[in-house]
């Protein structure tokens, strides 16, 4: 915020001297700090350069025995002072191989991975978002296969707040479509938020096998919550779910897939971190699944918008004969990540979770 413009008081002359001292007091420690580091001068004007041969035995002492492997060789090829940086630039071969390169100050007491310039920082980022922009819009113009009934199979973790922003977007096109379109919820073959998401990707999972008429009910009830263990129970009991049943099915598919047991066993963890919830591990596996949400029609992997009328637009593009139902209306608002009711500010089809 800007701040506010005062007038001149009498005592400007006075304020205007007493920060000219401060300025020079300013510059000058400005000036020693820049000869300390930049330069190579401590504050009496004596060079702290400590010489290649120096740098390279540092060198190579910190990396074999704080930045590599244990007995991993270090060979320093090169040493020279680079004078635009003020560090000294060091040449390097890894276990007589990989060869890598690292900066030490001119005193030898501070050590640089790399060493780039703002303006090169700025324009690998800019090449990136571009890179970025431009993978997300050649996948939402994709082309996709066109059949009579198309089947769109929507992974996602029960818990991932974007996986329920897309499950959100769904449910009006499902309503719209009816059965002209093979629409399914389906589960990323990891769990990313504990054991709650266990528990609700099975709850999910049951209803759509033992209660059908119901699951859908059951899922906007649920989305439309806090996402809490209560929130499950009551949507159940909204619309006569029997917890019994649906525990029972839960207990025979956990027993069936491991997930239970492989929750409990960290060793089997997907890269060390995630639980595995193999119930459909073979549709993972299958379109190469990465995280929630991912979208597939017509075995294409889309990435499209994720408001309802984005999502409908997506779908209809997958009929060889789009049905009337493609023509009418369904809100255009993309619904918020996360549990609850809610509209996000913008349309876009960003964010996920992914390991």
């Amino acid at each position: 915020m800007r701040k506010r413009i005062e007038k001149f008081k009498e005592t400007f002359h006075a304020q205007s001297f007493i920060a000219g001292i401060v300025a020079i007091v300013f510059l000058a420690g400005l000036f020693v700090f820049v000869s300390n580091f930049s330069l190579g001068f401590n504050a009496v004007g004596i060079s702290t350069m400590i010489g290649e041969d120096k740098v390279a035995s540092i060198m190579k002492d910190l990396v074999e025995n704080n930045l590599t492997k244990k007995g991993t060789d270090v060979a320093v090829e090169n040493v020279e002072f680079i004078k635009e940086l003020g560090l000294y630039e060091v040449k390097m071969k890894l276990a007589g191989k990989a060869e890598t390169s690292a900066f030490l100050s001119r005193d030898g007491k501070y050590f640089v991975k790399e060493a780039a310039s703002l303006e090169e920082i700025k324009s690998k980022r800019e090449a990136q978002e571009e890179a970025a922009a431009g993978e997300a819009e050649r996948k939402r113009d994709i082309k996709i296969p066109k059949t009579k009934k198309p089947n769109v199979e929507v992974f996602v973790m029960s818990h991932c707040p974007f996986g329920t922003q897309v499950q959100k977007g769904f449910l009006p096109v499902i309503k719209k479509l009816g059965s002209k379109a093979d629409i399914n919820f389906k589960f990323v073959d990891y769990l990313m938020h504990g054991k709650k998401e266990l528990t609700e990707n099975l709850n999910q999972y049951c209803i759509e096998q033992e209660e059908n008429k119901k699951y859908l009910k059951y899922l906007e009830c649920f989305l439309g919550s806090t996402g809490e263990a209560s929130d499950s129970t009551s949507c159940m009991k909204e619309f006569g779910i029997s917890e019994k049943k649906i525990a029972s099915c839960s207990t025979k598919v956990d027993e069936k897939f491991l997930i239970s047991k492989q929750f409990a066993d960290k060793t089997t963890w997907q890269g060390g971190k995630y639980p595995l919830f193999n119930l459909q591990k073979e549709e993972n596996d299958k379109y190469k699944v990465g995280g929630s949400p991912t979208i597939v029609i017509n075995g294409v992997t889309v990435e499209p918008n994720r408001d309802p009328k984005s999502l409908l637009k997506t779908v209809c593009s997958a009929f060889e004969e789009a049905p009337k139902e493609c023509e009418e209306v369904v809100p255009s608002q993309t619904p918020s990540p996360g549990f609850g009711i809610g509209k996000a500010p913008t349309v876009s089809s960003d964010g996920g979770c992914e390991e």
